[in-house]
Parts: C-alpha cells; structure tokens; sequence
C-alpha cells in the first residue's frame, strides 16, 4: 500500500513547497534592502560629521587668525596651497564588510596587522575615536564598515591605483581661483580619496584636508565618489558678504557646494552652492545605530 501526503488547506505538497520557496526569497531579499539601509544610514552622517569636525577646528584655531588669514607657527600667513600646521587632517575610507580585506590584497592597506574595530553610536564616539589618535600622533587613515556600523584606524596606505585624478575634479579643486598643480605636489591622502572610488565598487571617501583654500588658509572637507568629487565645504573670509556668517567677528562664512555629470560629455559641474552655518545645518546629524538585524556575510558577498 502506498502512503500519500493528504494536501494542507487543500494545497498539494508541490505548491506548499513553492510558497515555502517564494517566502524565503521575500525574506532574503528584505535582508538585503536591511543591508542597504544600514549602509545608508551611516554613509550620510560622515560628511556633516567631518563638516562639523572641521567647525571645531576653526574654533580652535581662532587665536591664529589675523587679518583674514590663518598664521602658522611662526606667524607668517598660510597661503593657499600650503599644508596647515595647526589641525589634524582625516581621510575616511568608507562601505563594506569585506574593505579592509580587499585593500591589504591589493596592497592599498599595508598595514600586516589590523587593530580592533570601534563600535559608531553617535557623532561623539566618532569625534572621540578620531581624537584619540590624532593624540598619539597618529596619521593614517580610517576604514568605516557601514553594514556594521563600525571603523578601524589604518597606519600604512598607498595610491597604486594608475587613474588620472584630474578627470574628477573641477578646475577651482586645488585653487580658489583656478589652476592645477603638478601631481607630484598633491597629498597622498587627497590622491587615495580621489582614487579608491573609481577601483572599487559602492566606496566612498571623506577628508578633512590640511592643504589652504582660499586666502583664510583653511583646507576643505570633500566627499568622493565614483563620479569624482560628490560635495565639499570650506571656510571663506568675506568681509563685503552680508553672510550667514560662521564666525561674524572674523567676517569667516562657510560655503557648501554639490557636483554631478552633465551633458553629452559627462562633465563634473557645480550644481549647488550655497553659504552655511555647520551648527545649524548639521545639528541633527548625531546618528543612531539600526536596531535591525545585521545581513550574514554570505548574503552580502552574493
């Protein structure tokens, strides 16, 4: 005598196996949108952070501005193009469980030895981490796991990566005024931000740079992507402006600008620009952790 499987709810064994199947890919595919929001989530805080950051650079360094303009150690103007002695910069390297492995394959990350991830809460544990190793006189880099919502320090980096860093930024990236340097002048760190978007997928990199813009001396914060320069801001002296002003005394106003490609030939161009006050811009960009479960490697790697 054969067995035979009485139907559920009137469903043959067949289509309960295939409704079973069908949920499963629901399930896997809401862990997959859970990934790309955590990565979001995270990825839109760096910039206002490193923004907010660099406020506080400007605030220390108050004492050392005269006359519109930024004095180094000596009391000597910082002119633009010159590296800033005064504050640290930072390059954050961003997206991705499996990052910092593909760098140290690749030999971008020469570090043998890799530290512990910190966990990111908010903007102060940020800031705090940062902090803390800028006091050890720390000048590397930092790896941000965006589906974790972690980061680690980097000590040893490189830019092997043969791409022309001219074809990603606009003309007025190294001077106000325009004008491009020789590329052997140009930081290793802002040659890395420029590139490591372009060789790898969904990265993008945040810097603070040491390198004056502007007659004020200050360097500017950027955010990298595959196109090439995404956004940045810088600090201005503008004493004709009727501001919003950052620092009213100073006549100092912060300016925002945002870049997309246009036109048949995908030109990087200048689609916002505008004058902000960091504090007021930026002040609800603190960040709280998801609460969502976190996306199995496995699934992320697929």
């Amino acid at each position: 005598m054969v067995a035979q499987t009485i139907p559920q709810n009137g469903l043959t064994d067949e289509q309960v196996r295939l409704i079973d199947e069908q949920a499963a890919g629901f399930r896997q595919l809401q862990q997959l949108q859970s990934a790309h929001n955590l990565n979001n989530s995270i990825k839109e805080h760096l910039f206002p952070w490193l923004v907010y950051m660099h406020y506080q650079n400007l605030m220390d360094c108050l004492p050392f501005i005269a006359d519109g303009s930024l004095r180094d150690r000596k009391g000597l103007p910082i002119k633009e193009g010159r590296e800033a002695d005064v504050y640290s910069g930072v390059l954050i390297l961003a997206n991705g469980t499996t990052l910092i492995d593909r760098l140290q394959l690749d030999g971008v990350v020469e570090d043998k030895i890799i530290g512990a991830f910190t966990p990111l809460s908010s903007r102060r544990d940020f800031m705090d981490y940062i902090k803390r190793k800028q006091e050890d006189s720390s000048d590397g880099a930092y790896v941000v796991d965006s589906h974790r919502e972690r980061m680690v320090y980097v000590s040893e980096f490189n830019s092997r990566i043969p791409i022309n860093i001219f074809d990603y930024v606009p003309e007025d990236f190294f001077y106000h005024e325009g004008g491009l340097p020789e590329e052997t002048n140009i930081g290793l760190k802002t040659k890395v931000a420029i590139r490591l978007p372009l060789r790898y997928d969904n990265v993008d990199t945040y810097q603070i740079k040491r390198s004056a813009y502007t007659s004020l001396g200050f360097g500017k914060v950027t955010h990298f992507n595959r196109q090439g320069l995404a956004e940045e801001f810088f600090f201005k002296y503008e004493p004709e402006s009727e501001g919003p002003f950052v620092v009213p005394e100073q006549s100092i106003v912060g300016m925002y600008k945002a870049y997309e490609r246009k036109g048949i030939d995908n030109v990087l161009c200048c689609v916002e620009e505008r004058r902000i006050d960091p504090r007021k811009e930026y002040a609800a960009s603190v960040f709280v952790p998801s609460q969502k479960p976190h996306v199995p490697l496995e699934l992320i790697r697929q």
